[in-house]
């Protein structure tokens, strides 16, 4: 049967539309995967702003709630062999029974579980339909059947995973946790380091501190001749000798060794050393007993 003039025309149209359809559908996921990456790397970004490592944790659930279409998200941190949850949400909120089995959760990471495996293989998140595998805490409480998890790893380590609860199977929200997951790893590890940093930086300020306070005034008992001893060195000596050099006389004079006197001094042993050398020097001495003799009867 040979078409007619009308179908072939009527076919032609059909055809066209068709393909105005497909461009419509392509450009709609486009916008719809450009819009869903652009919101997940502005979420992660936020998490960058928060100062805190805790705080990170403890609104990352709800941060990628609040910019993607889970339905429920659920942010665990690896506690030896057991996986604890730090944050969770949803979207239609949780009971106060729900919240109350979150907090007491505890899911062991162990064969066969797919958290074990992801936890060990790291890599890429990954969408798992509830089943013999997954934990009986997502099944049955949260009664979840079908959600993306992805591990969260600070350079070769598993520090956590994520798991979001997914309404329909769909690539673009499994590639969202993935990017979601690796920015909040990066978000947390950058928390900790600069809390780390501050940390040392305190500690340092209060040992230098503490070191200008001990230079600025010597320890009575440094001022105090030992007992049954006489007090090393006289007028004319002091005045051949600094300030430091004399208090390490004093201390060669109990007996005490380089080592000792740099704890007692808060300096180091290369500049005990350095001092004894001009101490020697100066008083003519050959040896640090000799230094000691020379100084106690006043010898030049």
């Amino acid at each position: 049967m040979i078409a007619s003039d009308t179908d072939r025309g009527e076919l032609g149209t059909a055809l066209r539309e068709l393909r105005q359809i497909e461009r419509e559908l392509t450009e709609r996921d486009l916008v719809r995967r450009s819009d869903a990456l652009d919101e997940i790397q502005e979420a992660v970004e936020d998490l960058g702003e928060i100062g805190s490592a805790t705080a990170i944790l403890e609104r990352a659930a709800r941060t990628l709630g609040d910019n993607s279409r889970f339905a429920s998200v659920l942010v665990s941190q690896v506690d030896g062999d057991r996986l604890r949850p730090r944050s969770a949400w949803a979207r239609s909120g949780w009971t106060a029974e729900q919240v109350a089995d979150l907090e007491a959760m505890e899911i062991p990471l162990r064969y066969p579980l797919i958290e074990a495996e992801v936890l060990r293989r790291g890599g890429e998140a990954i969408a798992v339909d509830a089943g013999p595998r997954s934990p009986t805490q997502l099944r049955d409480p949260l009664g979840w059947r079908r959600y993306v998890v992805a591990p969260l790893r600070l350079r070769e380590s598993a520090i956590g995973l994520l798991h979001a609860e997914l309404e329909a199977a769909d690539e673009l929200d499994v590639e969202v946790a993935d990017i979601y997951a690796k920015g909040l790893a990066a978000a947390f590890e950058r928390a900790v380091l600069r809390e780390t940093v501050r940390r040392h930086r305190e500690e340092l300020r209060g040992a230098v501190i503490g070191i200008g306070d001990h230079l600025e005034e010597s320890p009575a008992w440094l001022e105090q001749p030992a007992p049954g001893r006489a007090e090393v060195g006289n007028a004319e000596d002091r005045e051949s000798l600094t300030r430091r050099e004399s208090e390490i006389l004093n201390l060669l004079g109990r007996g005490q060794t380089n080592g000792a006197i740099a704890t007692s001094l808060l300096i180091s042993e290369s500049t005990v050393k350095f001092h004894v050398k001009n101490i020697l020097l100066k008083l003519g001495a050959t040896s640090r007993a000799d230094a000691v003799a020379r100084y106690l009867r006043g010898d030049r």
